[in-house]
Formats: C-alpha cells, structure tokens, sequence
C-alpha cells in the first residue's frame, strides 16, 4: 500500500522531469516561440496529478475496506486505519489544489498563445503591450497566490 509521502514523492519526481517547476520561467518561454513545449508541460503535469490523485483515492478506499474488515476490539489499529483515511483524504484536497494551479498556470500559457503580439519579453521580464492583458495577467498570478496559500494551509 502506498503511503502519502510516498506519492508526495513520486508526483514531486513527475513533476519535475515534466518541466513544472520552469514552466513560467522567462528565458525558458524566451525559447519556446510556438509554445509547444509549455502545452507538453502542462499535460505532463496534469497527467501526473490525476494519477496521483486515483492512486490516493483507491488508498482511501483501500483503508476504509481495512478499517471496515477490523475487529472491534483492534482500537488502536482502527483509530491507526483512521489517521490514514483522513491524511489520504487531505492529500486527495492536495492534488485538487494543484489541478487549480495548472489551470491558472495553463490560462497564461493559453493567453499568451492566443495573441503573440500582445506580449513580450524584454530584459528578463514578461512585458504585455495592453493594460488589460497586463492586468488579466495579474490577475491570474494572485488567483496562483491564493492556491499557494490554501495549499501551504492544507500542508500545516
């Protein structure tokens, strides 16, 4: 059976031989001109979050099937069973998080796409020609800054 840190691992690992990690990293969209590689990206990482995200709930299901199948008198081993069913459970509203992020991260990607004129990277910088992309674009990044909070609470 596996154990949460166990797929904490194996999805930081996925994501990380994705790209995830450098998808809005300047030099690296500087690079990709049609935007194909951040598209491979993004569905590299969401594939990575949907398994794991299976995987947690048949561990859920799996521990429940375990909690039901012990005797009554194991208390220890039920309220044991129990902590796991709630960790998975968490778990489970870690990879709902992380799916919002690779939405908010794959809008970007997608505006960025629908209108390359509109934007452009000079001096390091993602530089938007028009106040209102400009401003959708900020919008996401705090929307990314709300995820990375509800996530930093569900991991304390």
């Amino acid at each position: 059976m596996l154990e949460v840190t166990d797929l904490n691992q194996s999805y930081q690992q996925a994501v990380l031989e994705a790209g995830w990690y450098t998808i809005l990293d300047i030099s690296r969209l500087q690079q990709d001109t049609d935007l194909v590689e951040s598209y491979f990206i993004i569905e590299e990482t969401r594939q990575a979050i949907l398994q794991h995200l299976l995987q947690t709930q048949q561990r859920v299901h799996e521990l429940e099937q375990q909690l039901y199948d012990s005797e009554a008198s194991a208390k220890v081993e039920t309220e044991y069973i129990n902590d796991l069913i709630v960790q998975s459970q968490l778990q489970k509203e870690i990879w709902k998080s992380e799916l919002a992020a690779l939405k908010e991260v794959k809008s970007i990607i997608t505006m960025l796409d629908a209108d390359r004129e509109a934007w452009t990277i000079q001096d390091g910088q993602l530089l938007f020609y028009s106040e209102a992309d400009k401003q959708r674009f900020e919008d996401i990044v705090e929307n990314l800054k709300a995820i990375a909070a509800e996530q930093t609470n569900l991991n304390s």
